[in-house]
């Protein structure tokens, strides 16, 4: 299989998909074609023997290249029952093992750490295996070339683990030879009225938020940075393509920060100019304080402004939310069962290691009265003390929020097309539907006026006031 009949199987699963615009939502990326000899500096720099197809791949196509899809409200399905569509090609300069000594080499991305990989732990040519970020576990493909590969990828418009292209069925049905069911189409949910929705430019796909007092900063993962006033909502400069950022940090002087495999960098906005700020490699970047929190694998990293690591933090794995809560920073870790581990900020010493059976998938951490604390969709909230002694009664398989944020006097949480606006006390006042199946990641300017949603393809901004003042509409 050459890199054009991928572009050919992808152009046709986009046919597919493109005949029902009432139902699914598209989106493509494109990146910079790789030379032979910065494929070269990547097989050196791991060791390994890259495949001629996936060379092709990034020669003749460019990374990241990519096809998604999304389930609209209103459509022929319920977007409950359909999950997210995505196939995506690392960028070159990405292409990495997925942990330190684990020779693992993962070449896409859905967006959660997650992708196919090529596994290169034993002797011989490389198997094909899914990486789960979340259990750092590689499960093997029944496919056994990336040929096969991207022909089961087409044939069921998804592929993800082996068991999970049977619950697209439904998609499946809509796209292939049956005729959609009559009056299945659901009336789309208005915005709330103190929702404006950014337009970004074509194709740009939002990661990393930051603010300053009048603008809002958007990193995409195609390589630019996007500046919006943050009054009249209205994009108003970004920079040249460059290298992905997927979160972005800004800095007292104003220079702004983001993570690639090479170190961080700081960035004077509008030039792309980057100069080194931590050399050590990172995936995200969290303020804590006024300190930058660098994950990096096992490891996280606190930082002064000035880029000095002040504390090391030796973690079970890489944490899923973080919240520091008085002198503690307290980490979440995905796995079965969900971990929480509190570390002193200044020493990095571990205090305390649980385990929590309630929760199989961690949400998001928050520091909410001197605790640690995770929103329970529809009301309540799981907490943690500065013992690790759970504080308040069990919950039950509780369903919690992907991200979190607060203001001086609400608790705001995320779940797929959700915001959910809480109390002081963590009693849920009203939920707002938004209008794409994806989970908003929640962001407050600091000076809280202002609250971010952002979602994988659109962003949502409103004043706090006019958010909390009333009832969805």
């Amino acid at each position: 299989m050459s890199a054009k009949l991928v572009l050919d199987l992808v152009e046709a699963v986009r046919k597919k998909l493109g005949a029902h615009p009432e139902t699914f939502e598209l989106k493509e990326l494109s990146g910079a074609r790789a030379t032979d000899a910065q494929l070269d500096a990547v097989a050196a720099r791991l060791d390994v023997e890259l495949p001629e197809l996936l060379r092709a791949l990034h020669r003749e196509i460019g990374a990241p290249f990519g096809l998604y899809w999304t389930v609209k409200d209103g459509g022929e399905l319920d977007p409950d029952d359909c999950p997210i569509g995505q196939l995506e090609l690392v960028a070159t300069d990405d292409l990495r093992f997925v942990r330190s000594g684990e020779r693992v080499m993962r070449f896409t991305n859905d967006g959660h750490g997650n992708g196919f990989a090529l596994d290169y732990r034993k002797k011989g040519a490389p198997k094909l295996v899914w990486w789960d970020h979340d259990e750092q576990a590689a499960t093997p493909r029944k496919e056994k070339t990336l040929e096969a590969l991207f022909k089961a990828w087409a044939n069921e418009l998804f592929v993800n683990t082996a068991s999970e292209p049977n619950d697209l069925d439904p998609v499946l049905e809509l796209t292939g030879s049956k005729p959609a069911p009559a009056g299945s189409r659901r009336e789309m949910p208005a915005l709330h009225r103190g929702l404006t929705e950014l337009a970004l430019p074509a194709g740009a796909s939002p990661a990393g938020i930051a603010f300053d007092e009048s603008r809002l900063y958007v990193s995409t993962y195609e390589g630019t940075i996007l500046a919006f006033d943050l009054e009249s909502r209205q994009l108003v400069g970004s920079t040249q393509k460059s290298f992905s950022m997927p979160s972005l940090v800004r800095l007292p002087d104003g220079r702004l920060l983001g993570p690639t495999v090479m170190g961080v960098f700081a960035i004077r906005f509008p030039e792309i100019e980057r100069e080194p700020w931590l050399r050590t490699a990172a995936s995200a970047l969290v303020s804590i304080g006024e300190d930058v929190l660098a994950s990096a694998g096992n490891k996280a990293l606190l930082i002064d402004s000035d880029g000095k690591t002040k504390t090391t933090f030796e973690l079970p794995r890489p944490f899923a939310s973080v919240a520091g809560v008085g002198e503690q920073l307290v980490f979440a870790f995905s796995g079965k069962p969900m971990q929480l581990a509190a570390f002193d900020r200044t020493t990095g010493r571990r205090l305390w290691l649980m385990d929590e059976k309630a929760v199989t998938m961690p949400g998001a951490l928050l520091a909410h009265e001197g605790a640690a604390t995770m929103l329970v969709v529809g009301g309540g909230s799981l907490k943690w003390d500065a013992e690790g002694k759970r504080a308040g009664k069990p919950a039950k398989k509780a369903l919690l929020h992907a991200s979190t944020a607060k203001t001086g006097e609400h608790l705001l949480g995320g779940w797929i097309s959700t915001l959910e606006i809480f109390d002081r006390r963590a009693t849920s006042l009203r939920s707002i539907t938004l209008l794409e199946n994806q989970v908003p990641r929640i962001h407050v300017s600091p000076d809280e006026r202002h609250v971010v949603l952002r979602g994988d393809s659109r962003i949502y901004i409103a004043d706090v006031h006019t958010l909390v003042a009333g009832p969805a509409t």
